[in-house]
């Protein structure tokens, strides 16, 4: 660790400073007010692709630097474009992550909410994962929830209801008292809490809001983990545009995942689209047109990045855009997002029940603890038709009931129960 030496600086030093590096600065005052509306050391991370390209790092780490000068010919109009270039660019993902955060809002408190206005109190109804409760032991699995990322979760909440001012929340506490029912406690949390209540729901409830955003599996369900890893994704994506932070060539802490699945993003799940801002524009535009088909907002992006950056002489690829983006489906204006492969009326029953695999059927069935053999009694009551099943283009479920203490896998005849 080396002390910090590097002395203050007026702002004509600091042009003094850029001009001496081999900037081309033009009209000094003009550049002082740039410097005193931007800040020198704001804009010195646009300055960095400027700078004289990479040497061999000194160290064993193999890291590469840039020297402090800039190629010949760089202007600080150069770089203050790029400024502007990034903050419209914020603007836009801003504008497209409001549009899935207001429709997020609503199916969380809507699915969510059909199992009781205050379903995300309980430990229950949320996957174990996110809340370390067990359902078999209650009792000696608290202390484990206790320390549970739901318990974090739920603290934030609290916080989030308790210093509200919003009209609606004031009449709800005064006419009711708390807690707030989940629809609406989403129309208050953030946008990382949205998304952290989306990994923690049980994986049903990921599947039927990740149907309504259109995202399916390849068993045409919602796929669910993609949902929660692009709402993760989006989350650490607004904090940067919340924060005023460089996003055109940002290197993705929170990088997206299962973009395989959606025919139109397969071209985005490569190393570098995801490492950089293009996958995120990509997932964006996919979501934007299925909650709106008539949203201009992938042609403003096409606007933005053919206009603005092309004039900035600068690569593409840099944000992660691969060569011939443009001609990828997902950027046509005839594009429209894919049709649910399932009927509507199918659809709907299914989310009318609790379905479960021929495994978890078959613990509920037979109470042997041998795998093959549970397996087995669940092939033999579905080939006698006393066991009803459900399929979803070609996969089988069983439909469950469910409670706290009770689970049944429903027969034709009668519900074979197992206490739990």
């Amino acid at each position: 660790m080396t002390s910090y030496s590097k002395p203050y600086k007026t702002l004509p030093e600091q042009v003094a400073l850029l001009r001496d590096r081999g900037m081309a600065i033009g009209d000094e005052p003009a550049a002082t007010a740039q410097l005193l509306a931007i800040g020198y050391y704001r804009l010195s991370g646009y300055c960095y692709t400027f700078r004289e390209h990479a040497v061999p790092c000194a160290s064993t780490c193999g890291c590469p630097r840039r020297r402090d000068n800039f190629v010949v010919g760089t202007t600080l109009k150069q770089v203050v474009d790029l400024y502007e270039f990034d903050r419209a660019l914020r603007l836009l993902v801003l504008d497209g992550i409001e549009r899935v955060e207001v429709a997020l809002r609503m199916r969380l408190g809507y699915v969510v909410g059909a199992g009781g206005a205050f379903a995300h109190l309980d430990p229950a109804a949320l996957d174990p994962a996110f809340t370390g409760f067990d359902e078999e032991r209650p009792i000696a699995s608290r202390s484990h929830w206790l320390g549970s990322q739901h318990a974090k979760w739920l603290a934030n909440v609290t916080s989030e209801e308790g210093r509200s001012k919003e009209d609606f929340v004031v009449h709800f506490k005064s006419k009711y008292g708390t807690p707030l029912p989940i629809w609406v406690v989403t129309e208050l949390l953030t946008f990382g809490s949205l998304a952290k209540l989306v990994d923690g729901l049980k994986p049903g409830h990921k599947s039927l809001i990740a149907e309504t955003f259109g995202i399916f599996d390849s068993d045409c369900d919602g796929d669910g983990a993609a949902l929660a890893s692009w709402m993760s994704n989006l989350a650490y994506i607004r904090n940067v545009c919340a924060h005023h932070g460089r996003l055109w060539n940002r290197n993705m802490v929170v990088q997206l995942r299962r973009l395989e699945g959606v025919p139109a993003l397969v071209h985005a799940s490569g190393a570098q689209p995801r490492s950089r801002v293009y996958a995120s524009l990509v997932v964006l535009a996919f979501l934007t047109i299925h909650i709106d088909p008539a949203s201009p907002w992938r042609s403003r992006v096409i606007e933005l990045v053919s206009g603005e950056f092309s004039r900035l002489g600068l690569p593409v690829e840099h944000m992660g855009f691969p060569k011939g983006w443009l001609s990828e489906a997902i950027w046509s204006a005839h594009y429209r997002p894919p049709v649910d492969p399932v009927p509507a009326e199918h659809r709907e029953m299914l989310q009318h029940f609790e379905c479960v695999g021929t495994a978890d059927a078959g613990k509920f069935i037979d109470s042997s603890r041998e795998p093959r053999r549970r397996a087995s009694a669940v092939r033999s009551l579905r080939s006698r038709n006393q066991l009803l099943d459900c399929r979803s283009a070609g996969r089988c479920g069983f439909p469950a009931s469910s409670s706290t203490r009770t689970r049944a896998v429903c027969t034709r005849k009668s519900c074979a129960s197992t206490r739990r």
